[in-house]
């Protein structure tokens, strides 16, 4: 698959399959322990993205008691991922290499 702005479809895909903000690559959790792996549920997510892949936690410590991280949404034009921190008031921004940013703060505890 063609990449866009430095980042696969197919990652973007994954990180969406998993409803959290992950994406197919070779790492350990925070703890050491080992990485957790896609568990695909239909035979089709395989055309989509490498199941067979762990998962890498690209940011963490969103969401609460409020309300969860919702989202994420890949803005192709832009070339990164926004997604929704309900609890903390705030609509995050994630770019390939340059990591996590607030986009939008307040939102009214907006989710989307």
């Amino acid at each position: 698959m063609r990449a866009y702005y430095g980042i696969s479809r197919r990652h973007v895909l994954g990180m969406a399959a998993v409803g959290s903000l992950a994406m197919a690559g070779g790492v350990r959790s925070v703890w050491g322990q080992a990485a957790k792996r896609i568990e695909p549920l239909a035979p089709e997510l395989d055309k989509v993205i490498a199941t067979s892949e762990p998962i890498q936690t690209l940011a963490e410590g969103f969401g609460g008691p409020v309300g969860p991280a919702e989202g994420p949404v890949w803005w192709k034009e832009g070339g990164y991922l926004l997604f929704s921190d309900i609890h903390n008031n705030r609509r995050m921004k994630y770019m390939p290499g340059q990591g996590v940013s607030v986009a939008q703060e307040p939102t009214n505890r907006a989710m989307g």
